[in-house]
């Protein structure tokens, strides 16, 4: 996903590309079985649920948490310089993708009874209201930005924490008082973005943790068993099972990438900004070409639509580095 201004992608650290390249992967496998629900998932509807659930207790608070952690470094830019920062990594591929994939679906058939000039006319509302997938990018624009401007204003760390906690209750206490869909995304999303904020020197330490297995199966269990038993599921992520999946999800990117274990995970780290605006293009493709072929086997499905998510989109960003044109993802320049 972005990288947030003030961090330095000369010096990456190995691990948070390997989170976001599981992260990542999470997403993707999310909405390929989202997709599968009413055609081969047919029969299998409860076993979906359940990893539907699992996957989306913590995967984008963990995507939050590690946009946070170098967000504190911002404070340093100018406000015309942060600005320019976040439209360059966030905005304009918000706007782009948005354009492409609401484009898409109507020449595709998915969004009858709209024409594209339509569409296009109506774009406007991107600017207030989010298409599909990308209400993340429109709520990270504005959780890094009200985050930007307390921090200019010397509000500490703990203050920020305990307002981002208080928005939080608020959402879950009267959850219909705002209808305006992107500040609920704020509401329910700050608190892991200030999180990785204040997490950063504990995190970003070389000095390995303790017990990276033991922690990482201690979380996937505890994880696994709160789903099974519906216990603290919510519609949104209930904080103590996002935290105990960020945790585990944490714990694995630094052991595999203490190994270099699997470096292609770390490459879908690196590339999770092109594949998450567009490997919807990709899993939506595939799922088509399989059914027109009569491949009805829901494994079949899985494995070859995430496969497909993952690898298109970096095959993409392989093409257009090879052409020096990077602006189908963003418009800033590599350090």
């Amino acid at each position: 996903m972005p990288q947030e201004a003030g961090s330095h992608p000369q010096h990456r650290i190995e691990w948070i590309d390997y989170a976001k390249g599981i992260g990542i992967f999470l997403v993707v496998l999310g909405h390929v079985l989202r997709g599968l629900v009413d055609s081969v998932g047919a029969g299998y509807e409860q076993e979906l649920l359940a990893i539907d659930q699992w996957i989306y207790a913590f995967h984008m608070p963990l995507f939050f948490l590690l946009s946070g952690l170098f967000a504190d470094r911002a404070v340093t830019k100018s406000p015309r310089t942060f600005l320019i920062d976040r439209f360059q990594k966030i905005l304009y591929p918000y706007f782009l993708w948005s354009a492409i994939i609401g484009a898409l679906r109507i020449i595709s058939g998915q969004n009858k009874g709209t024409t594209l000039p339509q569409f296009f006319t109506g774009f406007w509302t991107t600017l207030y209201y989010p298409i599909d997938i990308f209400w993340f990018l429109f709520a990270l624009f504005l959780v890094s930005t009200i985050f930007y401007g307390l921090r200019k204003l010397q509000v500490p760390l703990p203050l920020i924490l305990l307002a981002s906690s208080v928005l939080y209750g608020v959402s879950v206490i009267f959850p219909l008082w705002m209808s305006w869909d992107p500040w609920l995304r704020v509401q329910t999303y700050s608190l892991y973005f200030v999180l990785g904020a204040m997490a950063r020197p504990l995190l970003t330490t070389p000095r390995p943790p303790k017990a990276l297995g033991l922690g990482i199966i201690g979380s996937v269990v505890v994880l696994t068993l709160c789903i099974y038993f519906q216990f603290l599921v919510t519609p949104d992520p209930n904080p103590a099972l996002a935290l105990t999946g960020v945790y585990g999800c944490i714990l694995l990117a630094k052991l595999i990438a203490q190994q270099q274990w699997m470096p292609l995970i770390r490459h879908w780290g690196s590339a999770s900004l092109p594949i998450y605006v567009s490997h919807t293009i990709a899993t939506a493709t595939t799922r088509i070409i399989l059914q027109k072929g009569l491949v009805t086997h829901l494994y079949a499905h899985i494995v070859l639509g995430v496969m497909a998510g993952l690898l298109l989109p970096m095959l993409l960003v392989k093409g257009l580095e090879r052409i020096g044109f990077p602006y189908l993802f963003t418009l800033a320049r590599k350090a």
